[in-house]
């Protein structure tokens, strides 16, 4: 009976992943984080070392780790809105004290001004939620090999902003005077507003109760004259309110 040689080693497909890829996911959405977690946790060569629900507590994390001489995740996923430090700021921080760190904004905001300030932070890439969890993890993927990855959305951002920037300028001094005479709370929901941002990110950026933010936009758009939230955000820009 002939005996058998050795069997040949199969071959790896060029995708599949030889090394664990680290991931810290900073979001303050206790659900979310967790749900994140569950997509890729053990998953295409990923897994979690770390999930926080504010950015600070990111930054005493990874203070622990490089004081024990540990490794640090390679990607963080970051939320922008987030109480204390946002997201923005805390990329621009890692950027400074954790360069190896890579940062891959994950948001439900399509603002312009966001990717723009997220570019200028260092971020090496931009999704928004809802773009699926093979895109999330092709995202990881690339930006952990020391790439950018920006999809169709940052694109269609970017798009967006530069329509808006067609938009004339005008010299309204009834927006004005209806701008002052908006109490100051007022004031920054209008402003969140101008941003495109729903009633319930705005309650939740600002700390809000939903209805008192409800009034709020209410009275802001009775004294503007608009009949919507568009008409609003048009008066703005073209005011230059910001």
């Amino acid at each position: 009976m002939t005996s058998k040689g050795p069997e040949e080693p199969v071959a790896l497909h060029p995708d599949t992943p030889t090394e664990v890829i680290t991931v810290s996911i900073v979001e303050d959405h206790e659900g979310t984080a967790e749900l994140m977690e569950t997509l890729l946790d053990g998953t295409d060569g990923i897994r979690v070392e770390s999930k926080h629900l504010r950015a600070n507590r990111l930054m005493n994390h990874l203070g622990r780790l490089a004081g024990d001489g540990a490794d640090l995740p390679d990607v963080v996923l970051m939320d922008i809105e987030m109480p204390g430090m946002n997201g923005i700021d805390a990329a621009a921080y890692l950027r400074e004290h954790y360069p190896s760190v890579k940062v891959l904004i994950v948001t439900a905001f399509r603002s312009r001004p966001d990717l723009l300030a997220s570019i200028d932070a260092g971020v090496k890439g931009f999704l928004t939620k809802g773009g699926g969890a093979d895109e999330l993890r092709f995202a990881i993927r690339h930006v952990a090999a020391g790439r950018t990855y920006f999809g169709q959305t940052p694109t269609e951002i970017m798009a967006e902003g530069f329509k808006a920037t067609q938009i004339t300028h005008k010299d309204d001094p009834a927006f004005w005077q209806a701008v002052e005479k908006l109490t100051p709370a007022e004031r920054k929901v209008l402003r969140l507003l101008a941003r495109g941002m729903s009633n319930p990110s705005i309650a939740k950026e600002l700390r809000k109760g939903l209805n008192t933010v409800k009034e709020q936009v209410s009275t802001i758009m009775a004294a503007l004259g608009c009949a919507n939230r568009t008409e609003v955000a048009l008066r703005a820009a073209e005011n230059q309110f910001h």
